[in-house]
């Protein structure tokens, strides 16, 4: 999400990602974060607006899901009833399942944040925390990141914060699990016979 040449002067932002899949967007040739979704803002004078992630699911990745430098001035993002299933599957430095970094290492910057995880389900092989934070003596803090987690990892690693110096309406609800639980599908055939031009159909039931 390159919006990072918009500004406070833009039109805000209205963009809706409903039921999509994301796999293998990341290479590592990449120039920029090693992750599957970039969520990106101007430093100082972002653009507002809203932005949601409806239903989404990403799979199998050998990084993170998502990773993002957006202030809390800049557009709300939503990421609501979404999987990262078998994410930062690479034990690498900075390869969390969700990763915040400071938006400008050498200038003064407001707030990180502007986040509402909203029923999110992850799991990830790699001993990580699910949710890291990296700030810097030039970030002001982190504000409104809220989240309610369901993570599938053996450690149940908390929330990490590094080098944030303040942290305002970041609240989170988790339920660790250390492994997925075990699926029965039935199926059970109705009618076994379909004939073409809509003379009958095939009935299965899967439960």
């Amino acid at each position: 999400m390159a919006l990072t040449f918009l500004d406070s002067t833009s039109l805000p932002e209205s963009i809706n990602i409903n039921q999509c899949a994301f796999k293998n967007n990341c290479k590592p040739t990449n120039t920029y974060a090693l992750s599957e979704i970039y969520i990106g803002a101007d430093a100082h004078k972002p653009v507002k607006g809203n932005v949601v992630f409806d239903r989404c699911f990403i799979e199998e990745s050998q990084y993170g899901a998502l990773y993002s430098r957006k202030t809390a001035d800049a557009y709300m993002v939503t990421f609501k009833d979404c999987i990262f299933q078998d994410v930062s599957k690479l034990q690498i430095q900075y390869n969390e399942p969700i990763f915040l970094e400071v938006p400008d290492y050498n200038n003064p910057c407001s707030y990180l944040g502007g986040f509402n995880f909203d029923n999110i389900l992850i799991s990830y092989p790699t001993d990580f925390s699910f949710f890291r934070v990296l700030g810097w003596t030039t970030l002001a803090g982190i504000k409104d990141i809220t989240g309610n987690f369901t993570i599938f990892e053996s450690n149940n690693n908390p929330v990490m914060y590094s080098k944030v110096a303040d942290t305002i309406n970041c609240n989170y609800k988790i339920n660790y699990f250390a492994q997925l639980p075990s699926t029965t599908v039935l199926v059970n055939t109705l009618e076994d016979h379909a004939y073409e031009c809509n003379q009958q159909d095939g009935l299965i039931e899967l439960t």
